[in-house]
């Protein structure tokens, strides 16, 4: 496993293995909330992170403290390291680590905890087509907001719910980005609600396995797609 934690008895309280997968020996107890399943690790931020935001290196000449992030806002950023927590099962801070499994989230815009592993709700925009389960998702235009991934380049992991079904009814609009809370945020709306874009397309959150990696055969697949239903369509005489 990726990471172990044992109790006194040295018996496996909670594991999380490579592929992000979180196993609870005991009872995952949450006051309306769904339970935290994620390993992160805490960095630092010069302006607000929010949960769920997805967050690249900052470079800036103002980040001069080691590990500070921003952020993203840039399609399939290479700079990209994961998705900010919203309610950890295990955050690790230097040499300290503490266990939160289930419990009240420990949220600080300015020292976020962007999750290593497990699964995390991620804010999504339909902008780039619709997300299926298992589509790679990767960063966009919209500050700290991912997409479904086309291109060759980092992913901050893979999708575990559609954006298929997102309307009014059950998607229901905000005012902002920031307005998109969900039960597990401390929210109230069980329907998960989103904010509506001026081109009319939607942003709102999912649940996604966080496993920053690379994708380096998506274009070529893509252009292998593209050749093959030119053929076709020259075969059936459309052009």
């Amino acid at each position: 496993s990726f990471f172990i934690v044992r109790n006194g008895s040295n018996t496996n309280v909670f594991t999380v293995d490579e592929s992000g997968n979180g196993v609870l020996n005991g009872t995952c107890a949450s006051a309306g909330a769904d339970c935290a399943v994620d390993l992160a690790e805490r960095h630092y931020s010069l302006l607000p992170a929010k949960p769920g935001f997805i967050m690249s290196v900052d470079n800036s000449p103002a980040a001069n403290q080691v590990g500070t992030v921003r952020a993203a806002s840039h399609p399939n950023d290479p700079t990209v390291i994961g998705v900010v927590s919203t309610n950890p099962a295990i955050t690790i801070f230097g040499s300290q680590v503490s266990i939160n499994p289930g419990g009240t989230p420990q949220i600080d815009p300015y020292e976020p905890a962007i999750a290593l592993s497990g699964r995390v709700p991620v804010v999504v925009t339909s902008k780039g087509g619709t997300i299926y389960k298992g589509d790679p998702i990767s960063s966009s235009s919209i500050q700290g907001t991912g997409m479904k991934s086309v291109k060759a380049g980092t992913i901050v992991g893979k999708a575990l719910e559609s954006t298929e079904n997102w309307n009014s009814a059950n998607c229901p609009n905000v005012s902002s980005i920031a307005d998109i809370t969900w039960p597990a945020d401390g929210g109230t709306n069980p329907n998960k609600p989103c904010f509506t874009l001026p081109d009319g397309t939607l942003v709102g959150k999912i649940d996604i396995n966080q496993t920053s990696s690379r994708i380096d055969k998506l274009e070529k697949e893509n252009q292998e797609l593209k050749d093959r239903i030119k053929r076709i369509e020259e075969k059936l005489g459309i052009q």
